[in-house]
C-alpha cells in the first residue's frame, strides 16, 4: 500500500449518508492533513453547486473547502468550456452557478446537458431533450450512477433518466463524472501525482472501484464486497484508511 502516496475519498456513502456523516470521517481527514498526505474529495452529485456542497460538508463538521472538491458539476463546465457550443441544460436553479457564463440555447442547442433536477425525471423534460437529441444535439450527462444512498436505503438516480434518452434517440450519452477516466485524471491533476500513486476510496463498485482500475489508479472499496470487480483493498468503514495507508507521512 505504500505506493499510494495521495488519496481521492468519494463524498457521497463514504464521508456521509445523507445529512449524517459516517463514524469517523471527520477523523480521517484530520489525520490525512496530519501526515501531510494530498487529497481531495469527489462527488458525482448534479443537484447542487461546489460551493454549497462544501459548506453542507463544514457544517456537517467536516474540515472541507471548495478548491478540495472535484464535482460533476465543475467538471461539467470544464468539459463544455473545452466543447463550445451552445447547451440546453436540465440541472437544478442552484447548479447554475458552477456553469455560469456557458452559453445557452433553448431551441437549437450543441448539446443537452442532463443532471440530477426534477425536470430531467418530468415527461416535459425528457421531451424537450429528446427533441434537441433528435435535431443532432448531443447528450452529455452529468453522471449517470445506477442508485445512490439514503438514510432509508438506495434510490434510483440519474442514471436512469440517461439512459432512458439514449435509448429513446438511438444515441450514447458522453459522461463526464465518474466512473469517466477524464473525471479521474482531473482529481490526479488537483493532487499533483501520477495515477499509479493515488489511491480512489469508494463505496460503488462499478463508478468508484471500477472507473479508478480503468483509469491507473488504486481502489479501495468500503463496504463488503459485492458484483465483480476487485478492489486492491476492502474496509468496512472509512474510519479504516489510515491503518491500511500504514504509517506513510505523504513523503
Amino acid at each position: 500500500m505504500a505506493r499510494w502516496r495521495g488519496v481521492l475519498l468519494d463524498v457521497g456513502g463514504v464521508l456521509r449518508v445523507g445529512a449524517r456523516v459516517v463514524p469517523g470521517a471527520a477523523e480521517v481527514l484530520e489525520e490525512l492533513r496530519r501526515r501531510g498526505v494530498p487529497f481531495a474529495l469527489l462527488s458525482n452529485t448534479s443537484s447542487t453547486n461546489r460551493r454549497l456542497l462544501a459548506a453542507e460538508l463544514r457544517e456537517l463538521g467536516l474540515g472541507v473547502n471548495a478548491p478540495e472538491l472535484l464535482t460533476a458539476t465543475t467538471a461539467t463546465a470544464a468539459h463544455l468550456r473545452r466543447l463550445g457550443g451552445t447547451s440546453l441544460f436540465l440541472v437544478r436553479p442552484q447548479v447554475r452557478e458552477d456553469l455560469e457564463g456557458l452559453p445557452e440555447d433553448e431551441r437549437s442547442p450543441d448539446h443537452v446537458v442532463v443532471g440530477d433536477s426534477e425536470q430531467a425525471f418530468t415527461r416535459e423534460g425528457m421531451n424537450r431533450a429528446f427533441a434537441a437529441l433528435r435535431a443532432g444535439a448531443d447528450l452529455i450527462a452529468m453522471a449517470r450512477n445506477r442508485w445512490f444512498a439514503t438514510p432509508q436505503g438506495p434510490a434510483v438516480d440519474i442514471g436512469a433518466v440517461v439512459a432512458g434518452l439514449e435509448y429513446a434517440a438511438q444515441v450514447q450519452a458522453t459522461l463526464v463524472g465518474k466512473p469517466a477516466a477524464a473525471f479521474f485524471a482531473q482529481g490526479v491533476a488537483l493532487l499533483g501525482l501520477r495515477p499509479e500513486e493515488v489511491v480512489v476510496v469508494g463505496d460503488d463498485p462499478e463508478a468508484d472501484v471500477q472507473g479508478a482500475q480503468d483509469a491507473g489508479l488504486g481502489a479501495v472499496l468500503v463496504g463488503e464486497a459485492r458484483g465483480r470487480q476487485h478492489p486492491d483493498a476492502i474496509v468496512p468503514s472509512i474510519a479504516g484508511l489510515p491503518a491500511l495507508l500504514g504509517g506513510a507521512d505523504g513523503g
